[in-house]
């Protein structure tokens, strides 16, 4: 799922597209640091299929403001999520 969301309708198209390509996809939070207006948190992810469940680890970025995401990205490690927090200070 690449590409760029915006807003509200960004953010349900992208949860639509992730479950249409993987329906048995389930994310557990497994980890929450807070660096300074950022959190970046690190997600578990099972995903089933035809094939045996894949489980992996992936990195969320999110950017707040007056309680509200303003941006976020995901990230396939913790150091490019990292890099992303200090690209955006």
């Amino acid at each position: 799922i690449e590409g760029e969301y915006h807003g509200h309708e960004g953010t349900r198209r992208w949860w639509q597209n992730i479950l249409e390509a993987m329906p048995d996809a389930a994310v557990e939070i497994d980890d929450v640091q807070l660096r300074g207006p950022f959190t970046v948190a690190r997600l578990g992810l099972a995903l089933s299929g035809p094939k045996p469940t894949l489980r992996t680890s992936i990195w969320h970025v999110a950017e707040w403001r007056n309680g509200k995401v303003v941006w976020w990205s995901a990230h396939q490690t913790e150091a490019e999520a990292l890099e992303a927090v200090a690209l955006r200070l």
